[in-house]
Order: C-alpha cells, then sequence, then structure tokens
C-alpha cells in the first residue's frame, strides 16, 4: 500500500467517530449521519447498501485534496470504537476498504484495516458494507463489497477490539476532512442507504434510525441535511450547483429573541451510553446542544420532529459520571434555553 494511501485511510478514521469533535478539535470536518440503539440487547448484525456517487462538480486543489467518506457502522455503548465499511474519494478515484478505529477506548487506542489495498470503485456501482458477528467463534466480520464489480475488503476482529458489545448502528454517514468548498462534495447533492440488522443473533429487522446531522470543525456549510426512518437513510448535501433540499418538519419554533427555547422537563438521573429525552417548548428542528461536566463544555447538534422533545446519546466523554450542566442554543442563533443539570450514573 502506497504511502499516501496509509496517510489518508488515517485521516479518514481519525474523525471517524460518531461524534467528531470528541475526535479532534482542529480538523476541518463535517458530519451527517443517523444512527438508532439495539433494541433489549446488542448488535450482532449490520448489513447496509448504497450506491458509489457521482464525483464532485469542481476539480480537486491538488495543494490541499478534501477526503470525502460515505460509510455505515456499529460502536459500543461508550461510543469508544467504531467498526465502518467505507466508500471514499480524493476526488479522482473512488475506493472501498473496511476499518475499525478506536481513539476513545484505552485499551485499544489504535485505527487500522485490513492490510489490503484500497479497491477502486466506479460511480453508480452498489455498495454493501456488513458487519457480522459468529456466534461460534465470537470474531467480527467486517467486509466492504463492490456487488457490481464482485470484488470485496475483510477484515476479522474480537469484541475486544471493538470495544464490546456493540449497541449503536450507524445507518447512513457523510464525513469530509479539509473541505473547503461544497463543490468539492459528489455532484448528485444526496445519498439513500438501506439497512436490515439482527440483534443477539435473532431475526432480521430494518432499524429505525434517528437522524442526528453535526456540524463540528468547519468554516463551510453545506447545508446539510439527514433524514431517518425504518426505511433507511437519505443525506442531502449543497454542491453550489444544487439548490432545492428537502424543507425540514415544521415545528413549533422561536420567531424572534424574546422566544427561546424552554427545557422544562429533564429526568433527575441519566445512565451513561443511553439514550435521554428533554421536554419542552420552542425547539428548533436543529439546535445546538452544549454539555458542561469535569470535561469541560462541548457542543452537538440535536433533532427535534415536533419542537417539544428531544432524544439524544450519552456517550462517557460528553457525559462522565456525576452532575451534567446543559442547555440548547437555537441553530438560528436567537438565544440560549435556561441551563438544567442531571446526574450521569452507570
Amino acid at each position: 500500500m502506497s504511502h499516501f494511501l496509509k496517510n489518508r485511510r488515517w485521516q479518514i478514521a481519525a474523525f471517524a467517530i460518531l461524534n467528531a469533535f470528541l475526535a479532534s478539535r482542529i480538523a476541518s470536518g463535517q458530519q451527517g449521519f443517523a444512527w438508532a440503539t439495539a433494541p433489549g440487547g446488542n448488535y450482532t448484525y449490520l448489513s447496509t447498501e448504497w450506491t458509489v456517487p457521482p464525483y464532485p462538480p469542481i476539480p480537486m486543489d491538488q495543494a490541499k485534496i478534501p477526503v470525502i467518506s460515505f460509510w455505515n457502522g456499529l460502536e459500543p455503548a461508550d461510543e469508544s470504537c467504531v467498526m465502518q465499511p467505507v466508500v471514499s474519494s480524493n476526488g479522482h478515484t473512488w475506493t472501498i476498504y473496511s476499518f475499525v478505529c478506536c481513539p476513545g477506548n484505552n485499551t485499544v487506542h489504535n485505527c487500522y484495516g485490513s492490510g489490503n489495498p484500497a479497491i477502486a470503485v466506479n460511480a453508480g456501482d452498489k455498495i454493501t458494507g456488513t458487519m457480522e458477528l459468529d456466534q461460534t467463534s465470537s470474531m467480527w466480520t467486517i467486509t466492504t463489497t463492490d456487488v457490481s464489480s464482485h470484488q470485496s475488503d475483510t477484515m476479522r476482529v474480537s469484541p475486544n477490539d471493538v470495544g464490546g458489545p456493540q449497541m449503536f448502528a450507524i445507518g447512513g454517514a457523510l464525513e469530509t476532512q479539509n473541505l473547503t468548498a461544497c463543490g468539492y462534495l459528489p455532484a448528485s447533492g444526496q445519498i439513500t442507504f438501506g439497512s436490515t440488522a439482527k440483534v443477539n443473533f435473532g431475526q432480521s429487522f430494518m432499524p429505525n434510525f434517528l437522524p442526528q446531522p453535526t456540524y463540528l470543525g468547519s468554516n463551510v456549510n453545506c447545508q446539510e441535511y439527514v433524514t431517518g426512518s425504518a426505511n433507511g437513510v437519505s443525506i442531502f448535501f449543497s454542491t453550489g450547483n444544487i439548490t432545492r433540499l428537502p424543507s425540514p418538519p415544521i415545528v413549533s419554533a422561536p420567531t424572534s429573541s424574546s422566544s427561546l427555547p424552554v427545557i422544562s422537563s429533564v429526568p433527575s438521573s441519566v445512565t451513561q451510553g443511553q439514550l435521554v429525552t428533554l421536554s419542552g417548548t420552542g425547539f428548533l428542528y436543529r439546535n445546538t446542544l452544549w454539555v458542561t461536566s469535569q470535561n469541560g463544555t462541548n457542543g452537538v447538534i440535536v433533532i427535534s420532529s415536533d419542537g417539544e422533545s428531544i432524544t439524544f446519546s450519552t456517550p462517557a466523554k460528553l457525559f462522565p459520571l456525576g452532575l451534567v450542566t446543559f442547555y440548547l442554543s437555537n441553530a438560528n442563533g436567537n438565544g440560549n434555553s435556561g441551563s438544567v443539570t442531571t446526574r450521569v450514573v452507570q
């Protein structure tokens, strides 16, 4: 494998954690994704299909090539690791490969692939990304397949190598690094993923994915918009040539700086790594949740589909054990909610 490819694959992995700001504060990157919690157990299988998108509408700057990646994945409850079948581009060639990255895991602090050269694929090729736990050997197999050309990249890892049992499924993600213009994104302006999964080696089902776009670490806003449901995940984005994006749901939202979001209900305690729901009024479709704890203050984009509730995960790095305070800052910049405090427990 070339030195350039090794470096590029490391760069991609370094920003492949579900909440990009937890992995790095320096890189210029955007993420849009949708995820689902394993109902009644842990994931033992996830398979996702999508199509390699067309190339960007503008040529890449050879001096600073952006990295554009699309992937699905699985993560443990503490979000310390991620398994990823990846489609990635440097603007000239789309490639596929399988990957594991554990920047937040104290035991396995590493990012690595199968060791095979990345496989070149073409725009329009059908891709399948599969992660499956073998019940006999207790080994995970990660396979990224170009169904159109019958080529695949496969790697096997133990549960310890990926942070233990897998609680979160990412049904589709767009990730960028060094993005300086929206025209470097695929000319299609969107990509769609369809997934099936199994929990505890049970029957196959279609996870109900919750959209959660995140804009952190980048000065470029490409109007990312994510939809998610049991029917799959779609990610939309502006490329400079795409002028029509799907309209967000109509929700009760503030119309002036005097009408701010109000958090009226919060659990007295939340379990680390689980979901928490806030109730209130005046939430926008997209809001910034600011979380202050012993780890400092961090922000993450959270979604409200009805203007009155927000559901999000509580990873260990964002929600350490003990008291945590958070408040909402509406994405249109019209002010903040009052802060609320809860206790994070195991």
